[in-house]
């Protein structure tokens, strides 16, 4: 436990599409006591060969009857030239 009684467990999976698109997912979910799972950081980050890279980044909290609401979404666009591109919304 981590906290007052909350558990933070991250996994990182990572891989390549068949059609070369590296990717990697990092999920951090904070858990409390009951085994709830009460918030949720989403991150996703693929890249393919000609070096563009998209991110998303999703923010999600338990809501009163415990049901994940998003919160907060990031995108970030970035291609090989250098060119940057982010869009971000809050509920």
């Amino acid at each position: 436990m981590n906290g007052e009684g909350f558990e933070i467990v991250e996994e990182i999976t990572s891989g390549v599409t068949e059609d070369g698109i590296a990717v990697v997912e990092d999920l951090v979910e904070v858990i409390d006591e009951d085994g709830n799972i009460v918030a949720v950081d989403d991150t996703i980050i693929a890249a393919d060969e000609a070096g563009d890279v998209i991110m998303e980044e999703t923010i999600a909290v338990a809501d009163d009857n415990g049901d994940l609401q998003v919160v907060s979404e990031t995108i970030a666009v970035a291609d090989a030239d250098g060119n940057v591109a982010i869009a971000h919304e809050e509920a």
